[in-house]
């Protein structure tokens, strides 16, 4: 029997005999053949042959930077002492899967070489032309991007697969947006945490019609824009189950299956925007199979996450494969290049660890060609402290029970009238504290998310409760400050949240934890609900952002939409404002107090 190798050896013969191109490789085999007709070749040439006979010489001329450790193997091989910054590519006279073959000229005062370059060990793409791109800013005056997004819409634009790295705070959002608009995408798909989905769209709305936009919550309502959280990828991307009637032979084996609805890649998408991409680090995750599904029906990639990736290289290979970079073609030599992979036996088995870094230098230097990063101090046009609000969507359920109990809020204040009184105040205290239990669930989802990217974090809170429910969520990684800590319990829950790197959350009252403490480890704070004091709120925040701070510090605002949740959080910042026209303006809370009523009343009486 004739095996497959000998059929495509014969084949690869064959075209030897009658090849009449210019690739040299091929045609230096051939005339080894004509001497010597009985020479063998073997299974790699034939496949190179076969693969390359018909290949069109590339005329490159192009410098490109390779990486210190194909550097090092060329100056050993061609017994090259002067350091080798970039090679010159003339001409590819082949292309395999993860090679290229390629005339070279290594330095400028010797021949070119003939060699073969792994794809792997470019730090740049060969073939990629940058396009010209021109935008019309003038037509984004409704909210002009700063110059900093510009460049990052500019990226975007030249680029189908891309990571933009911004840390937060930036503008992605704003950057990815009016750069799908400027692509002329149709249909873009946005996938990102639940908490953010309102956020998408409120930001959308600023450039283009709301009517447009869709979030996908129980039913899939597609649209130019479609929003969908991570959670719920799994209800419309390749939903499969067993075929009725066809039993497997043996236990083993697996039913047959088949598509019960794939309403994401049936959509066909023309780009996809993933926003906190950190969420796919792992290859494993459910979250990260179905992204990698749906990627490859969309042409168009741009992923969004502020996530360091210089403390964990690991983190990254994960995104690089999504974005088909040359790094993400051999994950173990990515391992021990780039995260100080060490090989050990456990229980007999073979492990590798890979939780470290180095070549870092490389590393930054290789990612660029596909991602842009700047941080809060590389950008002139940002303000000193970056605020954040976060806007959410209540479930329906969670709108039915709001409503009822602004009904009866709003019963209670006509029949009492117009004055301030206690029993109005107990009424808007309840009020306000279910909202702040029941949005818990996003404030979590900015902690954990927060704590993905390795930073700690800060929360306030006016309510026991709020603090009593984080406490035992996050109880190993945790310490708490309220209005019953001791001075002495004080000073050791700032100390450990400063110095021990296993305490990740400071959960605070906003009053007992608002003033007086440096909290400058966090580099998150996240105010779950607003004291009606505006110096309150702002003292909240100085906590990480005072002298001695070094990182960036963004302040989450999450609330609920369209409820007393942005009332307050407009009242206080219309306050703000006045206060800082004034010399040493003051404003006590009872005249926050007194317009967020007199808004409820405009809002919700008839």
């Amino acid at each position: 029997m004739i095996e497959l190798n000998d059929i495509s050896k014969i084949k690869a013969l064959d075209i030897l005999k009658n090849y009449v191109g210019d690739n040299p490789y091929i045609l230096e085999l051939k005339k080894k053949r004509e001497d010597k007709s009985f020479l063998p070749i073997t299974e790699n040439q034939s496949k190179y042959i076969i693969s390359n006979h018909t290949f069109q010489v590339k005329e490159v001329n192009k410098f490109l930077d390779l990486t210190n450790f194909f550097r090092n193997s060329l100056m050993r091989e061609f017994n090259i002492s002067t350091q080798i910054e970039k090679i010159l590519i003339e001409k590819i006279f082949g292309e395999q899967e993860k090679v290229y073959h390629a005339q070279v000229k290594i330095l400028k005062n010797r021949p070119s070489e003939i060699i073969w370059i792994p794809k792997s060990q470019l730090n740049e793409d060969l073939f990629k032309v940058i396009p010209e791109v021109n935008v019309n800013w003038d037509k984004y005056s409704s909210r002009l991007p700063m110059k900093h997004q510009e460049e990052a819409i500019i990226k975007l634009l030249q680029n189908d697969k891309f990571l933009l790295l911004d840390t937060p705070g930036l503008g992605k959002t704003t950057s990815s947006i009016i750069a799908a608009l400027e692509s002329g995408s149709q249909k873009i798909l946005i996938i990102c945490p639940a908490s953010l989905k309102l956020n998408w769209k409120k930001e959308i709305s600023i450039y283009d019609n709301p009517n447009n936009v869709s979030i996908i919550q129980r039913e899939w309502t597609p649209n130019k824009w479609t929003i969908i959280n991570y959670d719920i990828l799994d209800k419309f991307n390749t939903i499969e189950k067993p075929k009725k009637g066809k039993k497997p032979k043996f236990k083993h084996q697996e039913y047959d299956k088949e598509v019960v609805n794939n309403h994401i890649i049936n959509e066909k998408f023309d780009l996809i925007i993933i926003d906190e991409s950190h969420y796919l680090k792992s290859n494993s995750s459910n979250r990260t199979k179905h992204v990698k599904k749906i990627i490859k029906s969309i042409k168009k990639r741009w992923f969004l996450t502020g996530t360091p990736i210089t403390n964990k290289p690991i983190d990254i290979f994960s995104l690089l494969s999504m974005v088909e970079h040359p790094l993400s073609t051999n994950y173990n030599s990515f391992l021990y290049t780039y995260c100080n992979a060490k090989t050990m036996m456990i229980k007999g088995r073979r492990i590798i660890k890979a939780d470290g870094a180095s070549n870092l230098e490389e590393l930054n230097r290789r990612i660029k060609p596909v991602s842009i990063r700047r941080r809060k101090e590389d950008v002139l046009d940002l303000p000193d402290k970056i605020i954040s609000p976060v806007y959410l969507q209540m479930e329906s359920d969670e709108l039915i029970e709001y409503e009822l109990s602004v009904e009866r809020y709003i019963q209670m204040r006509e029949e009492q009238g117009k004055n301030l009184s206690n029993n109005k105040l107990v009424e808007l205290a309840v009020l306000r504290r279910w909202v702040a239990e029941n949005k818990l669930k996003y404030t979590k989802e900015l902690i954990n998310n927060s704590l993905e990217s390795d930073k700690k974090v800060i929360v306030f809170t006016d309510y026991t409760s709020v603090v009593n429910t984080l406490k035992e969520e996050y109880k190993d990684i945790c310490t708490v400050i309220n209005g019953e800590t001791s001075q002495k319990d004080r000073q050791r829950a700032v100390e450990d949240f400063q110095n021990n790197p296993d305490v990740k959350l400071f959960i605070g009252n906003t009053v007992a934890a608002g003033v007086g403490l440096t909290l400058t480890a966090a580099e998150v704070v996240i105010v779950n609900d607003l004291n009606f004091t505006p110096a309150n709120v702002d003292q909240s925040l100085d906590r990480a952002y005072r002298i001695g701070q070094t990182k960036d510090v963004i302040c989450y605002f999450p609330l609920f939409d369209d409820t007393i949740d942005t009332i307050v959080y407009d009242v206080l910042n219309k306050k703000r404002d006045i206060i800082n026209m004034a010399i040493d303006g003051v404003i006590d809370n009872k005249g926050v107090i007194e317009e967020v009523i007199n808004r409820i009343d405009e809002k919700y009486k008839k």
